[in-house]
């Protein structure tokens, strides 16, 4: 930092601002800042982690707390978040926890966290949770996916659907927004419940539930999945069973997964706004990570059917 403000010709503090990104908290000018710019450039100037964490106190790296490395949507979120990070000069960390909460297993600042859970095991560290799950009353982002769900079951009953199941994680039957909706919708159309369980929601799972359920009962005639990847293992038991999509069981999906509009037929499904989604949670961990004190309140994003071919 010493070499490049002597070579830009100013000082280590306005060096210092330019460097880290606070040119205009500090009215540091247009000018001025390009000198710098240049001198690290020409420097081939890199900042030291270990130094800055030792002087501020802060590792600028932030952890992310996910339950299935496995699952695209997850993916998703991941990269995305890497992406906003990095332009503020911040590392993320990915980890994958079996349980709804855990301790930070490192020297991050904060944590963003895409499963529901006791956030009290976070204590002293700001956390965002992110998703249609979310639980905690300070900074989550949530995605409200009833609305989006009801105008696909709603879509599905226009289109003469009358045996709908729903397959979902069983502990979502009663709480999730998705098992909400069709709870409602059901009951609305006077239609039965047909609700098959799992216990994750992978597509052999999805599967394997839905092949299990066709061995003993009429097939539904459109099934309503709590994510995609349940839908592609519905997809492979309906072939199976012999059965069409969409001709004889519709199917939708939830999360919106870039694959899923290139299966055959295409996956209708209940598309969550990752990009606003994270770049909102990183608002608001920033906030929070300038000022511990500060309530950031919670925000509400809202999911959108895409119908395809599947239904």
């Amino acid at each position: 930092m010493t070499d490049v403000a002597r070579h830009a010709g100013v000082a280590q503090s306005t060096a210092s601002a330019v460097l880290n990104g606070k040119s205009g908290k500090y009215a540091v000018t247009p000018v001025k800042a390009a000198a710098v710019l240049r001198a690290a450039e020409e420097l081939g100037f890199e900042p030291n982690h270990a130094a800055r964490t030792l002087v501020t106190g802060r590792s600028r790296v932030i952890a992310l707390q996910i339950y299935d490395l496995e699952n695209p949507f997850q993916q998703q979120v991941a990269r995305r978040l890497w992406a906003l990070l990095g332009e503020d000069d911040y590392m993320l960390i990915v980890y994958e926890v079996q349980s709804d909460s855990g301790r930070l297993r490192s020297s991050a600042d904060g944590a963003f966290v895409t499963a529901p859970g006791d956030m009290s095991a976070f204590t002293g560290k700001p956390v965002v949770q992110l998703g249609s799950r979310a639980t905690n009353p300070i900074g989550s982002v949530v995605v409200d996916l009833k609305s989006a769900a009801s105008e696909a079951l709603a879509h599905l009953v226009a289109t003469g659907r009358r045996r709908i199941a729903l397959i979902a994680h069983r502990d979502d039957s009663r709480v999730d927004s998705i098992a909400a909706a069709y709870s409602e919708a059901v009951a609305s159309a006077g239609l039965p419940t047909i609700y098959i369980p799992v216990g994750e929601e992978r597509a052999n799972t999805g599967y394997e539930a839905l092949s299990g359920y066709l061995k003993g009962n009429d097939a539904p005639d459109a099934v309503l999945c709590r994510n995609d990847l349940l839908a592609f293992g519905c997809y492979k038991a309906l072939a199976e069973a012999g059965l069409q999509v969409p001709s004889d069981v519709a199917v939708v999906g939830c999360d919106g997964i870039e694959i899923a509009d290139y299966l055959r037929p295409s996956l209708s499904t209940i598309v969550q706004p990752v990009d606003d989604m994270c770049a909102v949670g990183w608002t608001h961990l920033k906030q929070m990570l300038d000022d511990p004190t500060q309530v950031v309140k919670p925000v509400t994003l809202q999911a959108r059917f895409v119908r395809r071919e599947s239904c």
